[in-house]
Order: structure tokens, then C-alpha cells, then sequence
């Protein structure tokens, strides 16, 4: 049985703009959770994940007040509460998509056209074939309340541009209807521009939510970078005076203000603590990232807090192991960092290559200190954490511990969510009395069919540990052989 556990719950609230009492969902979901946890038998609970529905900060109070009083938490339950990171994109992104340009209006019309009848469709593919288009990328309709379904559509439809084009040479009830019926008209060229335009800004942002969202990987030492390119995305383009793409940029911007614009009350430190323990970047490297973000000042408050939060981990989880806790020797403040910041929205890791940071020297004992001493490890994009961790467990191993727990923290509901939409899949009007513990069987042996298997390496390089130790010359990837 684990010593400690990250839950990802993922908990659709009421709104509370809704009749329903919101007090009793919010009990009811708490005490949900309590039955859960119990269920599942964790020791220790570090952190749960849910999406941003009022009823679930009164939900996870209560859960919060249930694990503090069973002493089944850390640091008191304090950084319990994640945010789902991809839900909150979606809402920055959503905000910035209330008020399309007409041009999506436009491709929107035709794509529909296309796609609301058999016929039509048929007879689209066949246009497409004459055009010379060779994409396999299928045509769809968007949800308006969804922005990566625009994205979809879009990226989709600007790879049938010449097809629509002889679509209006061709077929005549293509052209009547755009004559007589349809509001806005058909995309012209620059509509198709504009496309371009869209698609290209929201593929950064898809490809961040794809970041976020993974469950194959740990994501919570990478949520800091990405939050932070965000930022530096909707900066620039404001900058820029990018007059399609401004006004969009200023709606987003205001929404990313609310959740991730700098207040500190709203930081889990738990986030920052994970990207101090990646030791590609560890805290100057944060405070250096952060800098060009948010500013200096704000970087080094952080820094500080995670350095304070960090020794209370530590001692925390030395007590846990059964272990004395001992005056850690000061961590010096992080070193200022003058360097030039670059306008391109790059890795923090490839912004510091060519320029690694100093260290000192100076004796240290604690693991914490010791850890910080070493030398930053070279970066590479598809660096294993894990499998570094595990290397070098021996070395440090109440900090392996607390890696182990931080590492685990799913910062976005997206994959629990997908597993409640498979269990859809099996309940229904046909099957709706299937026992709980079939349902779970099914669900997961799905999952398992369908997933590629993950290859957990078990040899320990010994070697390379013993070399560092000793001050020897050791490999700097810190991969598991």
C-alpha cells in the first residue's frame, strides 16, 4: 500500500446560477470523496484535481477538514487544491472566441453546407479528388461552445480551400444557396487569409492544452513553463497591435489575469516545488523563466516560497520515514539574473543553453543543499524525470520521496473525464444494471486493450550515483539502463 497518493477527482459542479441548493451538492460531493478515499484505502492524500465549478471549493473544504482530522494529508491539506490547468485554457481560450470574426463565420456556413446531406458530401470528395487535394483530414462541423472543435474545423477546412473554390464552378445548388439563402456569403480569398490566421494561434494553444493533458507523463513540472509561454503569447500579440488578433487577445488576457496573473494567494506551491526538483532547471532557472513572465520581484517572492515550502516537505516526510529532522544548513537567494530576455516564446531549457549558471562550492550536508549544489543536468526536451529520480534515490532519498508524490500530480482532469465518458459507453439502456464492479473490469480491461504498454525500467546504475558522489565524471542524462 502507498504512503501517499495524488487524487484526480473529476467533479462537474452545479453553477450558481441554478435552482439546485448549492450547499447540498457541494456536502454531497465531499462526502462523495470521503467514501472514495476510504474505499480505495490511501494512507495519504497529497493533492486532488478538480475543474473551476463553485461547488467544488466548498466540496474540497470539506474534504480538506475530513483529511487534516484522519492526519491523511500533508502540510495540513494547505496546497490540496489543483486547478485543472486544461480547463482554465479552455476558458481563456473560449472568452477570446465569444465574438468571431465573419470570415469563420463564413467557412463555418459552407462546411455545414457540405456536411448536412450524403449527396453533398459525395459530391464534395469528388471536387476535392479533381482539385489534386491529397489531405486525409475529414471535414467537420464545430461546437460554439468549444473552441479546439473551431480549431478543428478550420484547420480542416483551409486544406479544402480549392476544393470550395471549384465547389462554386461546379455545383449549382452550391451557388443558389449562397445567392439567395445564406447571410454572409461564401469565404472569398481573404477570408481564407484570416483562416490562416486563426488556425495558426490557436494550434499554440491546442498544443499546450495537449501538454497539459497528458497521463502518460508527469505534467505537473511543466505546468509553470507552459503557463508561462501563455503569457508570453498573449503579451506579444497584444504588443504587436495585430489588429485581427488583439482584441481577441485582450479578452483572453483578462481571463488569464483572474486565474494565473500573478496572485500569489492562487499559487500552489506544490507546481513550483515541481520544477524546482527537475533538475534541468531547478531554482534559478525558475526564478530566470518566471523573470520574463511576470517580472523579477515576483520571481524571486516565488522562489523564496518554494525554498520555505520545500524544507517544510522535508521535514515532513523525514518524520514520515521515521527519521530526526536537522537544521538545514541556509540556502543562499537565488542569483540575480541580468541576461538579455528573447521575444521568441522558446523552452526555458533552450533559452539557457550557452549560458549555463554557476555554482558554489561551498560545503554542504543536508540533501536539500546538496541536491541544489549539483550541477544543472544538460537539457534535452525528452528528459526522463522519473527515471532520473529513481537513479538517484539512494543519493537522496527523502527528496526521491517527495519527487515521487509531486511528480504524480495530475494537473488536468482530462484523462479521469475520458474515463467517465467510457463508462458511458458501457452503461446504457441495454446494460444499466451491470454491477459496480463489472462496470470497473470493463472500463479498465477497454483501457488496457487499447493502451500501449509502458515499459518501467527496473535496473538501477548504481555506477553512475557513486560517481557523482564521488566527484567522478558520470553521464549528465541520468538515464535508467
Amino acid at each position: 500500500m502507498p504512503t501517499d497518493s495524488s487524487a484526480s477527482c473529476p467533479i462537474e459542479g452545479t453553477p450558481a446560477s441554478t435552482s439546485t441548493p448549492i450547499e447540498g451538492t457541494r456536502e454531497t460531493i465531499g462526502r462523495a470523496l470521503e467514501a472514495a478515499l476510504k474505499e480505495w484505502g490511501l494512507i495519504r492524500v497529497v493533492t486532488c484535481t478538480v475543474d473551476n465549478a463553485l461547488s467544488n471549493d466548498t466540496a474540497l473544504g470539506y474534504l480538506k477538514t475530513f483529511l487534516r482530522e484522519a492526519n491523511k494529508t500533508i502540510l495540513g491539506g494547505e496546497y490540496l487544491h489543483v486547478r485543472c490547468a486544461a480547463h482554465i485554457l479552455n476558458l481563456i481560450v473560449s472568452d477570446g472566441m465569444k465574438n468571431l470574426h465573419d470570415s469563420i463565420a463564413r467557412v463555418r456556413t459552407v462546411v455545414r453546407w457540405v456536411r448536412s446531406s450524403p449527396v453533398r458530401l459525395k459530391k464534395f470528395k469528388v471536387v476535392a479528388r479533381s482539385a489534386g487535394i491529397t489531405s486525409k483530414k475529414r471535414l467537420c462541423t464545430d461546437l460554439t461552445t468549444q473552441w479546439n472543435s473551431t480549431f478543428f474545423m478550420l484547420e480542416a477546412a483551409q486544406e479544402y480551400k480549392l476544393a470550395f473554390a471549384l465547389l462554386d464552378e461546379e455545383d449549382i445548388q452550391y451557388v443558389k444557396y449562397f445567392e439567395h439563402e445564406a447571410g454572409l456569403g461564401k469565404p472569398m480569398t481573404e477570408d481564407w487569409d484570416v483562416v490562416s490566421t486563426f488556425v495558426d494561434f490557436l494550434r499554440f494553444f491546442y498544443e499546450i492544452t495537449t501538454i497539459l493533458s497528458g497521463s502518460l507523463y508527469p505534467t505537473s513540472h511543466n505546468f509553470c513553463q507552459q503557463i508561462c509561454k501563455v503569457k508570453e503569447e498573449l503579451d506579444e500579440i497584444i504588443a504587436s497591435g495585430h489588429t485581427r488578433l488583439r482584441e481577441m487577445t485582450l479578452l483572453m488576457r483578462a481571463k488569464y489575469d483572474k486565474y494565473w496573473g500573478g496572485d500569489f494567494d492562487r499559487a500552489n506551491m506544490l507546481l513550483y516545488i515541481a520544477v524546482a526538483i527537475d533538475s534541468r532547471f531547478k531554482v534559478d532557472d525558475m526564478v530566470y523563466g518566471l523573470g520574463i513572465a511576470y517580472g523579477q520581484v515576483w520571481a524571486e517572492h516565488i522562489a523564496l516560497s518554494v525554498k520555505e515550502t520545500l524544507d517544510r516537505l522535508f521535514d515532513e516526510f523525514t518524520i514520515l520515514r521515521g527519521g530526526n529532522i536537522t537544521a538545514p544548513t541556509p540556502i543562499p537567494p537565488p542569483v540575480p539574473n541580468t541576461r538579455a530576455k528573447k521575444k521568441c516564446i522558446m523552452d526555458w531549457g533552450d533559452r539557457m543553453k550557452g549560458n549555463p549558471l554557476t555554482r558554489s562550492t561551498t560545503e554542504v550536508k543536508s540533501e536539500i543543499d546538496r541536491y541544489f549544489g549539483l550541477d544543472l543536468e544538460p537539457y534535452v526536451r525528452d528528459f526522463d524525470i522519473l527515471a532520473w529520480w529513481k537513479v538517484h534515490a539512494p543519493k537522496y532519498p527523502v527528496l526521491a520521496q517527495i519527487a515521487r508524490s509531486i511528480l504524480a500530480i495530475p494537473i488536468s482532469t482530462v484523462a479521469s473525464e475520458s474515463a467517465f465518458n467510457t463508462g458511458g459507453r458501457v452503461l446504457d439502456l441495454f446494460q444499466s444494471s451491470l454491477d459496480p464492479a463489472t462496470v470497473e473490469s470493463l472500463i479498465c480491461t477497454s483501457n488496457w486493450i487499447i493502451g500501449s504498454p509502458i515499459h518501467v525500467p527496473d535496473v538501477i546504475d548504481y555506477d553512475h550515483v557513486n560517481a557523482e558522489e564521488e566527484g567522478g565524471d558520470a553521464p549528465g542524462s541520468g538515464n535508467v539502463t
